[in-house]
């Protein structure tokens, strides 16, 4: 049963399920060589025409006002079909509770190089310009020169 769905719901089981096509995910190289499929589940070189897009949704630390303090962050992997349209593939997710914000610019940084991504897109409401300063100064590469995001897109 697909939970929440009804009548009205705006979404039902049958509408996902046929666009989920995704056999394996992409995991960091820390998760992936954990696994005894490990050459399955890295993460691959990009394809000719490929996009990748680093998508958070902020929280900070909760306070006695909000008990929202957990950051989800996703890895889009955008592949280009034969008439140029793109195809969408969450291709890795993953939530973060209780961290400040050079914390959180830190591990957004290092898999937005990991990934090779070619786009940061920031969801917050009110801490927008620290982080997106704190993700600009962090350097982080594998060789420790990593280059400063393409684009990082906030929506509040």
């Amino acid at each position: 049963m697909f939970y929440g769905s009804g009548e009205d719901a705006f979404f039902d089981f049958s509408s996902i399920s046929k666009n989920r096509r995704i056999k394996y995910p992409m995991l960091p190289e820390r998760l992936a060589n954990k696994l005894s499929n490990a050459a399955q589940v890295k993460i691959t070189p990009k394809s000719s025409g490929e996009l990748r897009i680093l998508s958070a949704d902020i929280a900070l630390m909760s306070s006695k006002k909000h008990n929202n303090d957990a950051t989800a962050i996703f890895i889009n992997q955008m592949n280009t079909t034969k008439i140029g349209r793109y195809v969408s593939n969450i291709v890795y997710a993953d939530t973060y509770e209780g961290l400040r914000t050079n914390q959180q610019a830190l591990i957004i940084r290092r898999m937005y190089d990991e990934y090779d991504c070619d786009y940061i897109v920031l969801d917050t409401n009110g801490m927008t310009m620290p982080l997106c300063i704190a993700i600009y100064s962090v350097k982080c590469g594998r060789n420790g020169n990593a280059e400063t995001p393409t684009r990082v897109e906030t929506y509040v």
